[in-house]
């Protein structure tokens, strides 16, 4: 966003904000984005400011999209301004640098402080800034540009006043600057190619097309299109292809690891038999002479004739005793090969579920399989998310919960879901948990049923007419020991054959 475009911005913002909101609170958007819910006399937005481009820049929405991450600006701006009144909006004159007054005033006290935020909407180099009211910086979202935390904030040197894209339009068009600038409108005018953005000014850029992509009546409505339309699509799909990435990745490496395993276990699969050798050696110690290579002797458990190779450097019971410990040593080898064998099986079948989850996810927080180190921990706010939670499907007595990702299953079957209601997956295929949540009352068959042909539409499974599901009360299913989210073991399971055509 150019200088003149922010500053029509600025203009517009602040005769919404002329009735100065209340901050409900503040939380982390997807990127580098801080979110404000504010409420105003009927209603409620989101402010959403975000140093990404093409979007970069302050953005008045009907609702942002929450992660859960819980970054240290959003910490430290919960702490100061939550409750607090937006009082100002206003452009910095020396480039595309946005000033917010909040005014905080003590519930006890009565006591008034002051904080600014300071978002620095310069293009690559950029940041957010909280400061107090002397502009000393309490906090920062990112870390590109020299003022640091502690000091005051100094004003960034003064830009060129008219962006590039308006010289190249004064060229494009044969005329000066001052005579492109002079020709005011009340539009936005936005380009695009190939679902990507281009640019959007306040003035018409005839060196982009011959017809803008979309004209608009503010640059709000400009940015909103933005991001819904342009941003959120392509951003989805290429975190989309990199969480797939990922997975592919891990699954390719744990691939291997058992293939090497497989190995192992054929190698150790000997055990017996150097048990047998070692025990032929003791029974013929007598027909072992001095530097025999080798020896021939009958197998008592097959009545064949066997050659051993001897170790020169060793005596005879020596030999015995060699081939012993390797046996020794194969039984312990495929103990514990095995055991590596059912982990790696079980890494495997989660993380095939996993890439199931991201291939057919609706949205970007679906994508979020790990549980991060910023995840917000409000209690309050989990509690307020289950209340909130809707059921996918609907009965007079049962509520069905469709968990659309690993995050979704972690939390539908272990924060939604009580002990006495009932959790379903398809069988041996990647598939959504599904949650049959009674109102009251005892489920029947045609509950279970439907539980189950919800579980198996929601599968890697759903185009098959027999599919196999799993079906348990919830007070049965635990999380793995150190899996990743929405990774399970249950006990008590029946088995339902269920045609998710139907």
């Amino acid at each position: 966003m150019d200088l003149f475009t922010l500053q029509k911005h600025i203009l517009e913002l602040q005769s919404i904000f002329a009735e100065k909101p209340f901050v409900q609170r503040v939380f982390s958007g997807l990127g580098r984005t801080v979110n404000f819910r504010l409420r105003f006399k009927e209603n409620t937005f989101d402010l959403s400011l975000t140093l990404d481009l093409p979007a970069q820049g302050p953005r008045l929405a009907n609702s942002c999209k929450e992660t859960d991450k819980n970054l240290s600006i959003v910490k430290t701006l919960n702490r100061l301004v939550t409750n607090a009144r937006v009082y100002s909006i206003k452009c910095l004159p020396n480039d595309r640098v946005v000033k917010i007054h909040f005014v905080a005033i003590d519930a006890y006290f009565g006591n008034r402080r002051d904080y600014y935020l300071i978002c620095e909407f310069t293009g690559r180099v950029c940041d957010i800034y909280v400061c107090d009211e002397e502009l000393k910086i309490i906090d920062r979202l990112g870390t590109a540009s020299n003022n640091r935390v502690g000091a005051v904030y100094a004003p960034l040197a003064p830009a060129d006043i008219v962006p590039p894209i308006y010289l190249k339009e004064a060229k494009f068009r044969n005329c000066s600057v001052d005579e492109l600038l002079g020709a005011t409108t009340n539009s936005v005018f936005l380009y695009a190619a190939s679902n990507k953005l281009r640019a959007f000014s306040v003035y018409e850029l005839k060196h982009m097309a011959e017809k803008p992509t979309e004209i608009f009546n503010s640059v709000n409505e400009a940015l909103n299109y933005t991001e819904d339309v342009l941003c959120a699509p392509s951003r989805f799909m290429q975190l989309k292809e990199r969480v797939a990435a990922s997975i592919n990745k891990d699954l390719k490496q744990k691939r291997e690891l058992l293939q090497k395993q497989a190995d192992l276990k054929e190698k150790y699969a000997d055990a017996d038999k150097l048990q047998t050798i070692g025990n032929l050696i003791i029974a013929n110690l007598y027909r072992i002479k001095p530097r025999m290579r080798s020896i021939e002797v009958e197998n008592w458990e097959t009545q064949e004739n066997v050659s051993i190779e001897l170790d020169l450097s060793k005596t005879p019971a020596a030999n015995a005793k060699k081939y012993f410990s390797m046996s020794k040593k194969a039984k312990r080898g495929i103990i514990e090969v095995e055991k590596r064998i059912n982990e790696l099986e079980n890494d495997i079948k989660w993380l095939e579920e996993e890439l199931w989850l991201a291939e057919n996810a609706a949205e970007e927080n679906d994508l979020f399989v790990e549980k991060s180190k910023y995840q917000n921990k409000d209690k309050t706010r989990e509690k307020n998310k289950v209340k909130a939670a809707k059921p996918d499907f609907e009965t007079d007595n049962c509520m069905f919960f469709v968990g659309k990702s690993a995050k979704q299953n972690d939390f539908l079957t272990f924060k939604v879901a009580k002990n006495e209601d009932y959790w379903f997956h398809a069988k041996d295929v990647p598939g959504a948990h599904v949650i049959l949540k009674l109102k009251e009352g005892a489920a029947d068959e045609n509950d279970i049923l439907t539980g189950a042909i919800l579980a198996a539409k929601n599968s890697f499974a759903k185009s098959s007419d027999k599919v196999l599901v799993e079906y348990t009360k919830v007070k049965n299913v635990k999380r793995a020991p150190n899996g990743g989210l929405g990774r399970v073991f249950y006990i008590n399971q029946k088995s339902i054959l269920v045609n998710p055509l139907k």
